[in-house]
C-alpha cells in the first residue's frame, strides 16, 4: 500500500499547483484549443479557465469568447494599438484617448506691471508658470512690493508661493530719484520727503534759501518737489 500513498500525495500536490491563480507575466496569447472558460462573474480578472475577462486580455491575447456577452463594459481595445491626438492619452477605463490631465499651478500670477518709457528695472514677477522682468518708470499693481531681483529667486518664490520680500534694503542702489520702500519690495519714486524718512529744510543761516544738508546735518540730500517749492530740501 505505501506505492500506491506515495503517488496519491504526489498527484495532490500537482494538482494544487495546476490551480493556482495565474499572474500577467506568465500571460500568453491562446489559441482556440487553450482557451477555455466562461466570463460569467469574472469581469475584471480571470475565468475559471484559461481566458480572461479584464482590460488587458486584448492586449495578452487570452480573451474568454463570451467577453461582450458578460462584460459589456470591458475595453476590448489594445493601448499599444492606439495612437491619441497629442495631449491625449488612451485610458482604459474610458476605452477612449482622453485629455491629459494638467495640474493647475500652484501660485497665481502676480499683479505687477511696469508702466511708463524709462529703464528702470523693478525686478521679476511670476506669471503663473515663469517669471519675467518688470521695467518701465513706475510699477502697478498690488504685488510690486513682491518681485525678485534675479530670475532663479522669483522661480523659486513660485513654486512654493512664499513671495515676501526677502530683500535687505541696504543692499540696494536705487536710480537717482528713488528709493527702496520695503512695503513694496522694490525701488520707486518718492511721493513725500516723509516717505524717505527725511524732513524738509531751510539753511540754518537763511530760511529763503534751502538747507546744506550734508554740511549743515551731516546727512546727504534728496531733492523732493514739495520741498523745493518753499525753497527747502528733503533732508535724510
Amino acid at each position: 500500500m505505501k506505492p500506491l500513498y506515495f503517488v496519491f500525495v504526489s498527484f495532490i500536490a500537482v494538482a494544487g499547483c495546476t490551480d493556482s491563480t495565474m499572474s500577467n507575466e506568465d500571460r500568453v496569447p491562446l489559441g482556440k484549443a487553450d482557451n477555455f472558460g466562461s466570463c460569467e462573474e469574472a469581469c475584471g480578472g480571470q475565468s475559471d479557465g484559461s481566458c480572461w475577462c479584464d482590460d488587458l486580455c486584448d492586449f495578452f491575447g487570452d480573451c474568454c469568447d463570451d467577453l461582450q456577452d458578460f462584460c459589456p463594459d470591458t475595453c476590448n481595445i489594445n493601448p499599444g494599438t492606439v495612437f491619441c491626438i497629442p495631449d491625449h492619452v488612451f485610458d482604459v477605463k474610458e476605452c477612449a484617448c482622453v485629455p491629459i490631465e494638467k495640474p493647475e499651478p500652484e501660485c497665481a500670477a502676480q499683479d505687477a506691471v511696469g508702466v511708463g518709457t524709462c529703464e528702470l528695472f523693478m525686478g521679476f514677477a511670476w506669471n503663473g508658470g515663469s517669471c519675467a522682468p518688470i521695467g518701465g518708470c513706475d510699477c502697478v499693481g498690488e504685488d510690486c512690493g513682491n518681485l525678485r531681483f534675479s530670475e532663479q529667486e522669483c522661480l523659486d518664490a513660485g513654486a512654493t508661493c512664499e513671495f515676501d520680500c526677502p530683500i535687505n534694503p541696504n543692499t540696494v542702489f536705487c536710480a537717482p530719484g528713488h528709493f527702496f520702500s520695503v512695503e513694496e519690495c522694490a525701488c520707486v519714486i518718492p511721493k513725500t520727503c516723509a516717505e524717505v524718512g527725511g524732513t524738509c529744510r531751510s539753511s540754518q543761516f537763511d530760511v529763503t534759501f534751502p538747507a546744506d544738508c550734508e554740511g549743515e546735518f551731516g546727512e546727504t540730500t534728496n531733492f523732493e518737489a514739495t520741498c523745493e517749492a518753499f525753497n527747502q530740501v528733503c533732508c535724510m
